[in-house]
C-alpha cells in the first residue's frame, strides 16, 4: 500500500482478523505449552480473551446491521488506518 492510498477498516474486517487470531491461538498455544514457552493458565486466559473480543465484535456488527439495515461495507464503523497511525504518533510525541 502506498502513502497516497487510504484503507478503510470495516467492522467485518475486524471480526475476520480476530477470528483468524483466535484460530491461530487455538492451533499454536498448545504446542507452546508443551514446549514450555507458555504457561497453561496464560494460554487459556489469552484464548478466552480473544474469544471475548470475537464475540463482542460480532455482537457490534449484528447490532449495527439490525439498527441500520446496512451491509458491513456501509456501516459507520470504519476506521481510517492512517488516522489511527497519526493518533498514535501524536500520543507518542505528547500532542
Amino acid at each position: 500500500m502506498n502513502e497516497g492510498t487510504k484503507e478503510k477498516i470495516t467492522l467485518q474486517d475486524m471480526v475476520d482478523c480476530a477470528e483468524r487470531e483466535l484460530a491461530m491461538r487455538k492451533r499454536v498455544y498448545p504446542r507452546w505449552v508443551d514446549n514450555g514457552k507458555m504457561r497453561p493458565d496464560a494460554a487459556e486466559r489469552e484464548t478466552i480473551r480473544m474469544d471475548a473480543i470475537v464475540r463482542t465484535l460480532k455482537g457490534l456488527l449484528a447490532t449495527a446491521r439490525l439498527a441500520n439495515h446496512m451491509s458491513s461495507e456501509e456501516l459507520p464503523f470504519q476506521v481510517d488506518l492512517f488516522d489511527l497511525m497519526d493518533d498514535r504518533k501524536d500520543k507518542k510525541h505528547g500532542k
